[in-house]
């Protein structure tokens, strides 16, 4: 099994309070590269929410995920923001180890 990259994000604990996380992903399964970024925000005039890894390498990205906001309000998208977070690592752990 190939070895796990931790990477630093900003985010929100479960009060709302900004901290930081430690997130354990692969590394880039192009380049091996292991200076990732999780990039993770709410789409402009959209109830969409996306996030996406990244290799600050080779500049590959992973796929894509998207979820929608439930409701419109200064903090409701910090649940879904966690989710996005949560499918972007598994979107981009998911690959084919020969």
């Amino acid at each position: 099994m190939t070895n796990m990259v931790t990477i630093k994000v900003q985010g929100y604990d479960d009060d709302n309070k900004p901290t930081i996380f430690n997130l354990d992903v692969l590394p880039c399964p192009f380049c091996g590269g292991k200076n990732l970024n999780l990039v993770n925000h709410c789409i402009t005039d959209s109830w969409l929410v996306m996030g996406q890894i990244t290799c600050n390498n080779c500049w590959s990205e992973g796929p894509a995920v998207y979820e929608e906001r439930i409701k419109y309000s200064a903090t409701d998208h910090l649940p879904t923001l966690a989710r996005t977070k949560e499918k972007a690592i598994e979107a981009w752990n998911r690959r084919i180890l020969k």
